[in-house]
């Protein structure tokens, strides 16, 4: 035990107090509880806030120890800061949580980094990064949720700061309004398949469909659309509308045969990137707040005009109501000529 308080005394997480070690964690938490109780000793709440972290010689209580090593900061050890933050991490929890008891977590995270630059010690821009986006990420992340899209739309029409780039671009998504129309006709081809030596060519034959598909995007917003506004073609792409302007429509055609990688997609919803996750890999923050990174936004407009070829089934049934059509005329004329 004594190796263990040693150890942890070299690494900075408690101080040497009195003469000698204590002969292991249960005599040490005795130890600084009497050294704070007579004396009011900064490195004693220190010390003691370590047991209740790591549950050393008493019962683990982050609440506790983080109580303590408040305490222990107001008294003068500097040191007691950077524990404070470690704690508040550890004892973080935002599931479940009300927007206004999320923002009461938010406000403590402030107060750390408020006085840690006050004291110089090195603050993660990132961090203040997530906390200015936070609350509007997780109140419009929640209406997305619950598909509460009146509540949504309400929300943005009464945000007061409509120059917010994730206000902005949430509305921006929103009001794209979206027509897509595909059609298809039944082609027949004939495909080369070897060359003999007299250089006539083999030829098998194969029937299929032709599609002819076309997308139009307007923004109905009043501002253009900016690089983290997304409207996808498929998981990986997305067409080209960054920078598409109120009022202007984004228009492209597609031509393939027997649907084969065909590129033209209408997806009910746009992506709106709220953060950008270049830095979040040196921010503890990060993984804390567990945001979303982006929010999917259903659209107000939008339209399908597709064809879909038959089925097989619905294609021999006209086949045979095309046969029979055929004998009923056939017999027709049959008659009209004996006549």
């Amino acid at each position: 035990m004594k190796e263990q308080i040693d150890q942890q005394i070299k690494k900075g997480n408690i101080i040497f107090m009195g003469d000698k070690l204590p002969e292991d964690w249960y005599q040490g938490f005795l130890e600084w509880k009497s050294a704070w109780e007579n004396h009011q000793s900064a490195e004693a709440l220190f010390n003691m806030a370590y047991c209740y972290r790591e549950g050393e010689g008493t019962q683990l209580d982050l609440t506790k120890a983080l109580e303590l090593y408040e305490k222990s900061y107001a008294l003068g050890n500097k040191d007691a800061l950077e524990k404070i933050y470690s704690v508040m991490l550890e004892a973080c929890n935002y599931d479940g949580l009300s927007q206004d008891e999320a923002l009461a977590k938010d406000n403590e995270f402030r107060n750390y980094y408020k006085r840690a630059i006050e004291v110089g010690i090195p603050v993660n821009e990132y961090n203040l990064y997530l906390l200015d986006r936070a609350p509007i990420i997780r109140k419009y992340a929640a209406l997305v949720k619950a598909k509460d899209w009146a509540g949504f739309d309400r929300a943005l029409a009464n945000e007061t700061d409509t120059s917010n780039e994730i206000v902005s671009d949430l509305m921006t998504a929103r009001n794209l309004e979206v027509h897509f129309k595909r059609r298809f006709r039944g082609v027949t081809r004939y495909n080369a398949t070897d060359l003999i030596s007299n250089g006539s060519t083999y030829y098998a034959k194969s029937s299929g469909y032709d599609y002819k598909a076309n997308i139009k995007i307007k923004n109905n917003s009043s501002k253009p659309v900016s690089r983290r506004v997304a409207y996808m073609m498929s998981q990986i792409q997305r067409y080209a509308i960054t920078g598409l302007n109120p009022s202007e429509t984004f228009s492209r055609n597609d031509k393939i045969y027997n649907d084969i990688n065909h590129t033209l997609r209408c997806d009910s919803s746009a992506a709106v990137t709220v953060l950008d996750t270049k830095d979040a890999s040196s921010s503890a923050l990060f993984s804390v707040f567990n945001l979303p990174t982006e929010i999917k936004v259903d659209l107000k407009q939008i339209t399908r005009d597709v064809k879909s070829p038959p089925t097989a089934a619905e294609s021999k049934k006209e086949r045979r109501k095309g046969i029979a059509v055929l004998v009923a005329l056939l017999g027709i004329f049959l008659i009209y000529t004996l006549l």
